[in-house]
C-alpha cells in the first residue's frame, strides 16, 4: 500500500513543480509587456501635449493671420479714402480754375434744356386741351416726331464734322423758327404733325452735337466730368420748364400754343447767341492740349 500509494504521489510532485516554472516564466514572459504598455502609456500624454502645443501654435498663427488681413484691408479702405478725397479735391480744384468756362457750358445747357423739354414736355398736352385729339392720334403724333428727332440728330452731328460745331448749332436753332406758326398755331392733325416733326428734327439737330462739343471743350484732366456736371446743373435749372410753361399758359387764357411758342422761340434765339460768342475746339485730340489737332 504504501509502495502503490507512492508510486502515483512520487509522480505528481514533477508535475506540480513543471506548472510552477511555467507560472514563473509566464510571470517574467508578462512584466516586460506591462513595461511596455507603460511606456507606451507614458508616451501618449506627451504626444498630447505635443498635439495640444502643435494645435496652440496652428490657432495662434490663424488668428495672427487674420488680424494681419484686417490690418491690411484697414490700410487699403484708408489708401481708397484718400485716393477718393484727393480726387475729389482734383477735380474741384479742377472746375475752379476753368469757371469761366463751367458758367459758359452750364448757361447753354440750361439754354438747350429749356428748347428740348419746352417743345417736348406739354406738347401731347397741348394737342389733347387746345385741340381736342384722343390719346391714341397724340401717341401716333408723338412717335413721328420722335423719328424727325433721330433723324435730326444724325444728320446735324453728322454734318457739324464739315461745317463745325458752332456753325451746325446756330443753323439748326435758327431753323426751328420758321417751323414755330406750324408746330404751335395749325389747326389740322396733319399740319401739326408735320410742324411737330420738323421742330424736333431740328431742336434734336442742334442736340446731336452736343455730346462732342462738350467733349471736345472740357480740360483734359477733368473730361470724364466736366460734361456730365455742366450738363446736369443746366437740367436742375432748366426743371422749372413745365411749371413755367404751364402758368404762362393759363395766364393767357389757356393759349398753350403761344406759351409754348414764346419759350421755344427765346431759347432757340439764346441758343444762336450763346453759341455764336462761345469757342469751339473741333478736332482736338484728347490728353493732347486744347488746340492741338487730331492726327488724321
Amino acid at each position: 500500500m504504501p509502495a502503490a500509494f507512492g508510486g502515483p504521489t512520487g509522480r505528481q510532485a514533477p508535475a506540480q513543480g513543471g506548472v510552477r516554472r511555467d507560472a514563473a516564466a509566464s510571470a517574467d514572459s508578462e512584466q516586460p509587456a506591462a513595461q511596455n504598455r507603460s511606456r507606451q502609456g507614458g508616451a501618449r500624454p506627451g504626444g498630447a501635449r505635443q498635439g495640444g502645443a502643435g494645435q496652440g501654435r496652428q490657432g495662434g498663427a490663424r488668428q495672427g493671420g487674420g488680424q494681419g488681413g484686417a490690418r491690411q484691408g484697414g490700410r487699403h479702405a484708408a489708401d481708397g479714402r484718400d485716393h477718393a478725397t484727393a480726387a475729389g479735391r482734383g477735380t474741384w480744384s479742377i472746375l475752379t480754375s476753368h469757371w469761366r468756362l463751367g458758367l459758359y457750358a452750364v448757361a447753354l445747357m440750361t439754354a438747350f434744356n429749356f428748347f428740348s423739354h419746352g417743345t417736348q414736355d406739354l406738347y401731347p398736352t397741348f394737342l389733347q386741351v387746345q385741340h381736342g385729339l384722343s390719346p391714341h392720334t397724340v401717341g401716333t403724333i408723338a412717335a413721328i416726331y420722335n423719328v424727325g428727332a433721330i433723324l435730326g440728330g444724325i444728320l446735324c452731328s453728322s454734318l457739324s464734322e464739315r461745317i463745325g460745331r458752332r456753325r451746325m448749332i446756330v443753323i439748326a436753332a435758327l431753323l426751328s423758327l420758321p417751323v414755330l406758326p406750324l408746330w404751335a398755331f395749325s389747326d389740322s392733325p396733319l399740319l401739326l404733325t408735320t410742324g411737330a416733326f420738323l421742330m424736333q428734327f431740328m431742336v434734336q439737330g442742334a442736340w446731336g452735337v452736343i455730346p462732342v462739343h462738350l467733349n471736345e471743350l472740357s480740360p483734359d484732366e477733368a473730361r470724364g466730368t466736366f460734361p456730365g456736371f455742366v450738363y446736369q446743373l443746366g437740367n436742375l435749372l432748366a426743371s422749372a420748364n413745365a411749371t413755367l410753361q404751364a402758368g404762362l399758359a393759363t395766364y393767357l387764357g389757356g393759349n398753350y400754343g403761344l406759351a409754348l411758342a414764346l419759350v421755344a422761340g427765346s431759347v432757340a434765339m439764346i441758343i444762336a447767341v450763346l453759341t455764336s460768342l462761345g469757342v469751339e475746339a473741333k478736332g482736338v485730340a484728347f490728353g493732347a492740349g486744347r488746340g492741338e489737332p487730331a492726327a488724321a
